[in-house]
């Protein structure tokens, strides 16, 4: 009975709780997005790098093939003997040195063409004559009449050039050219000389050794460019020589402007090769500064600055689709928790469910288990009170009165506690008379 009072007042035990902490789960995903874009911060700045080192080594790579080029231009320059005006030169080789005298000559022509002009019209002042000069790597530049005399100079100009004018006032010369031979063997002037339009005069242009690998050097940088073919993206390609002068150059260069960026100032200082990323109106761009030399002591300086709007556009993408894919990562882990916390609630119910039915099986299993108990102890207090009811004609009316009290007691009781049994009433001891209990049985027994 004690046995069955236990297994029916046993409350069953709270549930371990789910297997999965949404919380946790939470806590999970957010480390796990957490990684994945610290990944992909990582992967942008690696192929951000990874491109501008290749459109570095792109640039470097075109300097380096633009100052080979120039290089074995001068060499080519400095075999090159008087123009062959019959146009008698062989093929390969000596085309290329007729293609590099021809291109020479006419860009100095021009320029005589354009002092002529400037000083026709008389919008070329002193000032601007001498700053003339100086920038276009000239030694001496002279202006003589239609009659051979001497009326600008900025040197004095040998007696030979005043001669060879001379010759051209009485031969009726137009132009006339001695610039791949020295005037002598002691010096080392050479010199163009271009009637002006309308019998004015003569235009003089007068080189010394420096004055003339200036316009060596340029006209090599030149052929080297057209041959070689710029970059796409170039925005600005410069190449000056050590004085300042510019050899050749293509687009607007920062070195012409009055507002420098502070990076491009600091690479103009670094000695060697140097790069970095400047922005300038707006507009970010790659810059690159090379310096090299060439045969007969020339220093140059390459300056080259490439656009990096595709460069900034490739790598906007990329973050775009990146984010994409990182929002779609997200909605997915977000859409995994909502599902798996939903799924697991349901899951966590139907065990909560099961719990309950089992819990219910046991108490109807035990309360089976108690009716049997129940019966019989309810068949023993009927005994005694049979017995009890069969000697009421004898003369212990008084006790045998108290007993089926007693046992009646007893019957209140059983059922009390056996409709007690779901509030898991617990036994309670008292004390009682040892002597009265034997002298209660004795008396049932007693026949």
């Amino acid at each position: 009975m004690k046995k069955e009072r236990e297994l029916s007042t046993k409350k069953p035990g709270r549930s371990r709780g789910p297997f999965l902490q949404p919380l946790a789960l939470a806590g999970v995903c957010f480390v796990f997005v957490a990684l994945l874009l610290t990944m992909a911060a990582m992967d942008f700045r690696t192929l951000d790098k990874t491109l501008v080192e290749y459109m570095e080594k792109r640039g470097f790579d075109f300097i380096r093939t633009v100052q080979q080029a120039t290089g074995f231009n001068l060499q080519q320059m400095n075999n090159i003997q008087e123009l062959d005006i019959g146009g008698t030169g062989s093929t390969g080789f000596e085309d290329q040195r007729l293609s590099l005298q021809e291109s020479m000559v006419m860009a100095i022509l021009q320029l005589a063409q354009r002092i002529d002009h400037e000083t026709g019209d008389g919008t070329l002042s002193h000032e601007k004559w001498a700053s003339l000069i100086s920038r276009q790597g000239l030694w001496n530049l002279a202006l003589f009449d239609d009659q051979g005399a001497l009326t600008l100079q900025k040197r004095s100009v040998p007696n030979t050039i005043q001669n060879a004018i001379s010759t051209m006032v009485r031969d009726h010369e137009d132009l006339k050219i001695q610039l791949f031979e020295a005037l002598n063997k002691h010096s080392s002037s050479r010199f163009l000389a271009l009637r002006r339009k309308n019998n004015k005069g003569f235009v003089v242009l007068v080189f010394d050794h420096k004055s003339f690998l200036f316009w060596k050097l340029r006209t090599a940088a030149e052929m080297a460019v057209d041959a070689v073919g710029m970059p796409s993206n170039t925005d600005c390609f410069l190449i000056g020589d050590g004085a300042g002068r510019t050899l050749f150059q293509s687009g607007l260069c920062l070195e012409q402007s009055n507002e420098k960026p502070s990076v491009s100032v600091a690479l103009e200082k670094q000695e060697g090769v140097s790069s970095g990323r400047v922005v300038w109106s707006g507009r970010k761009q790659l810059m690159m500064i090379e310096r090299f030399s060439l045969d007969e002591g020339a220093s140059l300086i390459a300056r080259l600055r490439l656009n990096t709007d595709s460069l900034d556009r490739m790598i906007g993408k990329e973050k775009r689709w990146g984010m994409i894919a990182m929002g779609l990562m997200v909605f997915m882990a977000v859409l995994s928790m909502w599902l798996l916390y939903r799924n697991q609630n349901r899951h966590i119910a139907r065990i909560q469910q099961m719990e309950r039915r089992l819990h219910q099986a046991e108490r109807l299993s035990a309360m089976g288990r108690l009716a049997s108990g129940v019966a019989h102890e309810i068949r023993n207090p009927l005994n005694a009170i049979s017995m009890a009811c069969q000697r009421l004609n004898q003369d212990n009316l008084q006790q045998l009165s108290t007993v089926i009290r007693n046992e009646i007691r007893r019957l209140n009781e059983i059922v009390e506690e056996f409709l007690g049994l779901s509030r898991g009433r617990q036994l309670k001891l008292e004390k009682g008379d040892l002597a009265d209990l034997v002298r209660q049985v004795g008396l049932l027994m007693g026949e």
